[in-house]
């Protein structure tokens, strides 16, 4: 009798265990799905302002404080997706990943060459994506 309610104690821990384990792996699962939608919704989006913002930069009607003040609305629009996104990094990473997203928007400046614009836009985003690659993990 003792025997059995010890072998009973150890199959209920068992599956308490087991349940609590199953219940933690897909947690990680569901959050590294998460991280993934909103990271590339933020790149899908960085992307649709660079459009945008070279659309306005090389366009002849508005001056080039007109300009600006058009692409400041632009990445003004991206706040409320990076504000989602930084919930998912490291608190230093965030700030990383703030810092690289403004280093970005200061160089959609109608003074700033094209080419020098595209550079940096390019090793900028890749630090970007470097980072969400890192967190995606976790």
């Amino acid at each position: 009798m003792k025997m059995a309610f010890i072998s009973g104690l150890f199959a209920l821990l068992g599956g308490f265990i087991g349940a609590w384990l199953t219940r933690k792996t897909e947690y990680q699962k569901w959050l590294r799905q998460q991280r993934s939608v909103e990271f590339s919704e933020f790149i899908k989006q960085l992307e649709d302002v660079r459009v945008k913002a070279s659309d306005i930069l090389y366009s002849s009607k508005p001056t080039d404080e007109e300009k600006d003040f058009q692409i400041t609305e632009l990445f003004i629009g991206l706040k409320p997706l990076e504000n989602i996104v930084r919930l998912y990094p490291n608190k230093s990473d965030r700030e990383t990943f703030s810092k690289l997203k403004h280093k970005i928007w200061s160089f959609y400046s109608p003074s700033i060459k094209k080419s020098v614009r595209m550079k940096k836009h390019k090793e900028l985003l890749q630090g970007i994506q470097d980072l969400f690659e890192k967190n995606i993990k976790g």
